[in-house]
């Protein structure tokens, strides 16, 4: 193969040499050849001129390409409806909570723990937090264990006539099954939490604390329980509170009224 590569080598120079004597020879007699050859090189760049337009074609390709760039615009308008549902929205809440867990409501053993929620509602901002009552002491925010159920209660204000008769008071409330095992970090509705802001009957001889109606809903939002035995519970919640007139149907309490 050596051989037979080298001798097609040596041919091939053979060849270029013998070509390159002829093109020696013959460039004498050719040069006016040569000399026309500018007379074709106009011709040659007038032919990338006629593909310039094709060029031009490609501009409007490039606009054409620009008209997909604005439609996804569309899209980032589309959460606008997405957030039709939450149309019912009226405000948010925070809270946070620690202390006992009373399971027999009287006045010797309601005991209450400390804790604040903080109310956002059509614009207004509402407060509660801790309340004493003069002889008991910490009153509010109260947590009972009922029928399985813990439920944690803010009042606009409490009194020992209210406690020894019955008045009715606003007040924020939330409420989850006694079956959450601590610690839980998730959202309300996983744990079929919910919480209210609404009217509430205080009447110990008659049963304690009575959910008149409801101004405010929600099972939208956050649970955080960092410790909970039958005794004391420590937790946080978070979320947003819609029209309950918009779920009345699905709700155990009425919508207020006034």
């Amino acid at each position: 193969m050596k051989k037979i590569t080298i001798f097609c080598l040596i041919s091939l120079f053979t060849f270029i040499f013998a070509v390159s004597c002829d093109n020696e020879t013959d460039t004498p007699d050719e040069q006016p050849a040569v000399d026309n050859d500018p007379i074709e090189t106009p011709d040659t760049d007038n032919e990338p001129a006629e593909e310039e337009p094709e060029a031009d074609e490609d501009v409007p390709e490039v606009t054409d390409d620009t008209e997909p760039d604005e439609e996804p615009a569309e899209p980032d308008e589309t959460p606008v409806p997405d957030n039709e549902p939450q149309a019912g929205a009226i405000g948010s809440f925070a809270l946070n909570f620690a202390g006992g867990v009373v399971t027999q409501i009287s006045l010797q053993t309601l005991k209450g723990g400390e804790g604040s929620v903080q109310l956002t509602l059509n614009g207004n901002q509402i407060n509660y937090g801790d309340v004493d009552v003069p002889l008991l002491g910490r009153m509010l925010p109260l947590t009972l264990n009922q029928s399985n159920q813990i439920m944690t209660f803010w009042l606009d204000g409490i009194s020992m006539s209210d406690l020894q008769g019955s008045a009715t008071h606003q007040g924020f409330g939330i409420m989850f099954p006694a079956s959450v095992q601590a610690p839980f970090d998730g959202d309300l509705s996983s744990v079929n939490a919910y919480a209210f802001h609404g009217d509430v009957t205080v009447a110990l001889t008659s049963g304690g604390f009575n959910i008149d109606c409801v101004r405010a809903v929600t099972n939208i939002g956050t649970l955080s329980i960092a410790a909970y035995d039958s005794a004391n519970i420590t937790y946080t919640a978070n979320g947003e509170l819609y029209d309950p007139s918009l779920v009345s149907s699905s709700l155990p309490y009425p919508p207020c009224q006034n």
